[in-house]
């Protein structure tokens, strides 16, 4: 089932694509979020692939890859027949890649593969937590 925190984030992405010069006929797939702020190890990062400008492809034809490895599907959401979305946990400091690419279902996909993948890298840390040194009081 679909949050209404989902559609409100599909229907932003469909009115801020096209308002951004030149990117809606360069790209196919666009991803949100499309930066992260630092995500903190054992916690869950969500994006969401959207399908714009194209009839090349659906939802059923996206595929989520992280540090080269195919994502299970076990872990997407299929949103409408635009857009998937992935809940992937976060289990290791090192910055990953997060792509959203679509299978190469006909000639035109195959010529313009760069239009049919979108990325953001996952930037990773932990908590810290920061104590004061214990003091003695002078009198």
């Amino acid at each position: 089932m679909v949050s209404a925190g989902e559609l409100l984030l599909l229907a932003g992405l469909v009115f801020a694509v096209p308002a951004r010069r030149g990117f809606s006929q360069t790209n196919h797939l666009v991803t949100a979020p499309q930066t992260t702020q630092y995500l903190e190890i054992g916690s869950n990062f969500k994006a969401t692939c959207m399908i714009i400008n194209t009839t090349e492809v659906t939802a059923d034809d996206l595929y989520w890859i992280l540090s080269e490895t195919t994502v299970s599907k076990e872990l997407y959401t299929k949103l409408n027949e635009s857009a998937i979305s992935v809940t992937i946990p976060i289990t290791s400091v090192q910055p990953e890649w997060l792509f959203c690419r679509a299978k190469e279902k006909s000639s035109y996909v195959v010529l313009n593969a760069g239009k049919f993948m979108y990325g953001v890298l996952l930037k990773k840390g932990c908590k810290l937590l920061l104590l004061a040194p214990k003091t003695k009081a002078v009198f």
